[in-house]
């Protein structure tokens, strides 16, 4: 897991007895970054997202690099055990569709690495060879750890989190680098001056930690006490860094040899090995195991010391580092995921699903707000507890791990929400889909971890004005008939018209929209706007049947004498001709003939429809008030003033002339 030795710090505190401030201790106080994600898609015309909660994060790669760093005095049973954690973890990859990748940096003097990263499914003999090479010849294992960082941050595409570095030593060095490169060594020698006068120095060896201090060296109060003071001490005598000459004592001539109250070679190694460790702890998985009992500890038994300094205190063996690389949570971890005050959680089954690696669960609903998710093998894998809000307690569900969960299958929980009350003023709307989701960890090897919160994903809408489209359009059919007798037909349409009833295009009374049977063309003045039926949202046909009839031949009416209105009149000789009154045309009396200048002519409109059929009355909503597009179009009985078309018969000299009035609104 990231950073165990700073989950194992404050052991160390306990194991040293010491209450000052240590280099190691700051690895302590940093947070355990577990990857996770929490993502939303887009919202549904009816204002539903489905949101992802992942454990890793969902679009982290499943890669994984593991380095070794070896000592050159590793024994042959530590490498066999590094090799099988190696074959297990293959095994266990197998089929995942994750990547485990293996680098190995041997150190003498020197380290001696891989060129890369080794694929551990397929490259396998590779990584064997490299980690059974036999070396010899010095001790820097800050050179060795220098190699590692170098592997390490090679690898771009793998996150920090899914990287581990396993350091395998002694604890007992006597050489380091300079400028971060670990092909150069160096180190510190004493000059001493024998009874005779003559120079003599040990080469910048273990042996001038002897001749320092004489006898048996330990940290004073112990590695974490002096690490910190030396620190500042070894920086002063930078200047006395030479570069090692295999062992063989410098001449006396020899620049830089160090006068007897310097830090030594040994103390400069060790406190630049564990500065790197802490740099590489502080963004690595990093591990420090003992190499084994080897003859070295007799003299120097503070190397296995300093081996416990930088694991913590604690054993660490392969397998608890295969469980680390392997499983990402243990069973016990637990999100709590508050929805808020925005979105509703849907609580139906069907919306609510989870998947580990490729592998779908099945969904079984335990109670009205209980879920389980699983396969034939375990039903209950994971556990989701929905809790409705109350006067007290916000939404809010909690879901649990029952299981471990991997790095290499990450675990999905994909659930449905609802936004109830979206805005509906125009304007442009971004919303959290919850308040908070906090996960609560628990590491492979069983430790509960500081409460972790994910990131809160977000949701937008827009909302639009009423769009100023064709809202809807008015045909007029008409069918004209004289005397029974079709002789003209057609049909003439106004508009269109928009939300607001603004007509787009007005059409002048003898000049209304032409139809082709599939598109019609309005026309104003040099304005022309092709629209098809599928432009409107509604429209409005009116049927009209004009009938008229031809006016009968008139008749002047006879003479009659005028004589003194006391004497009766006889009565006619004959009786008026009987007629049948199916055959009769109606009469039109001509009115007296007077003067044109002095009188208006009256005319009498014959009738010519029959009664039972009429035109029909259409009224149309408020031209002031916007249509909402899912209203009904106009209809007949409506109580807004209109005149549609207005028909007028109009008998002249010349005949009837129809003519078709333009559609107007009342104001």
């Amino acid at each position: 897991m990231k950073k165990r030795s700073a989950r194992i710090a404050l052991l160390c505190l306990a194991v040293f007895m010491i209450c000052s401030a240590l280099p190691l201790a700051a690895l302590a106080a940093t947070d355990w970054d577990v990857s996770k994600s929490k993502t939303a898609a887009e919202l549904t015309p009816d204002f539903e997202t489905d949101v992802t909660l992942s454990l890793p994060a969902k679009e982290m790669p499943l890669v994984s690099d593991v380095v070794f760093v070896l000592d050159k005095s590793t024994s042959a049973q530590v490498e066999q055990d590094a090799l099988d954690m190696l074959l297990d973890l293959q095994a266990q990859v197998k089929n995942t569709g994750a990547k485990v990748q293996v680098g190995v940096v041997i150190f003498n003097k020197v380290a001696h690495s891989t060129e890369r990263l080794y694929d551990l499914a397929t490259e396998y003999a590779d990584i064997e060879a490299a980690i059974r090479q036999d070396i010899s010849s010095g001790t820097n294992s800050h050179a060795g750890l220098l190699a590692a960082q170098k592997l390490l941050e090679e690898d771009t595409a793998t996150d920090d989190s899914r990287k581990y570095m396993i350091f395998v030593s002694d604890g007992i060095t006597y050489l380091f680098c300079e400028n971060g490169d670990y092909t150069v060594p160096y180190t510190r020698s004493y000059q001493y001056q024998n009874i005779d006068g003559t120079s003599k120095n040990f080469g910048g060896t273990m042996a001038e930690l002897d001749a320092r201090y004489g006898g048996q060296w330990a940290p004073e109060g112990g590695f974490a006490v002096w690490l910190d003071k030396i620190g500042s001490e070894t920086v002063k005598w930078n200047g006395y860094n030479i570069e090692y000459n295999g062992g063989a004592s410098y001449p006396a001539e020899t620049e830089g040899l160090m006068p007897d109250e310097g830090v030594s070679n040994v103390e400069n190694a060790l406190w630049l090995t564990a500065e790197l460790y802490k740099d590489l702890a502080a963004k690595y998985n990093c591990y420090a195991m003992q190499s084994g009992k080897t003859s070295g500890y007799a003299s120097y038994p503070w190397g296995e010391d300093f081996m416990a300094y930088l694991s913590g205190g604690e054993e660490v063996t392969f397998d608890n580092i295969q469980n680390d690389i392997v499983y990402f949570l243990d069973a016990g971890s637990y999100v709590v995921d508050v929805i808020g005050d925005k979105f509703d959680f849907i609580n139906d089954p069907s919306r609510i699903t989870m998947k580990v690696g490729a592998e779908a669960l099945t969904t079984v609903k335990t109670g009205e707000n209980a879920y389980q998710f699983g396969n034939s093998e375990k039903a209950d894998m994971f556990t989701m507890e929905y809790f409705p809000a109350t006067e007290t307690e916000k939404e809010r569900f909690v879901w649990t791990a029952n299981v471990k969960v991997t790095n290499f299958a990450p675990a999905q929980l994909t659930y449905g929400l609802v936004l109830p009350d979206p805005e509906t003023r125009p304007g442009a709307y971004v919303e959290d889909t919850n308040e908070e989701a906090i996960l609560y960890p628990v590491d492979s090897t069983g430790k509960e971890g500081e409460s972790e919160p994910f990131e809160k994903p977000k949701v937008n809408y827009t909302v639009t004005e009423p769009p100023v489209s064709y809202l809807y359009k008015i045909v007029a059919h008409y069918t004209k008939y004289v005397d029974g007798v079709v002789v003209a037909e057609g049909e003439t349409s106004v508009g269109p018209y928009d939300g607001y009833h603004n007509q787009i295009v007005s059409a002048n009374p003898d000049n209304y929209a032409e139809y082709n049977g599939e598109t019609y063309t309005f026309v104003s003045g040099e304005t022309e706007m092709k629209l098809t039926t599928a432009d409107f949202l509604h429209s409005l046909d009116l049927y009209f049947e004009l009938r008229e009839t031809t006016p009968a031949t008139s008749t002047e009416p006879p003479e009659t004498d005028i004589t003194d209105p006391s004497v009766p009149l006889d009565p006619p000789d004959t009786e008026p001709p009987v007629t049948d009154p199916a055959d009769t045309e109606p009469t039109v009396t001509e009115p007296p003939v007077t003067d044109p200048a002095d009188t208006e002519p009256i005319v009498t409109e014959p009738s010519v429809t029959d009664p039972a059929v009429t035109e029909p009355t259409v009224d149309i909503d408020d031209p002031d008030v916007p249509l909402d597009p899912g209203d009904d179009i106009p209809h007949t009985g409506s109580q807004d003033r209109v005149t549609l078309l207005s028909v007028l018969l109009v008998v002249s000299a010349a005949g009837i002339v129809l003519v078709a009035g333009k559609l107007k609104r009342n104001r």
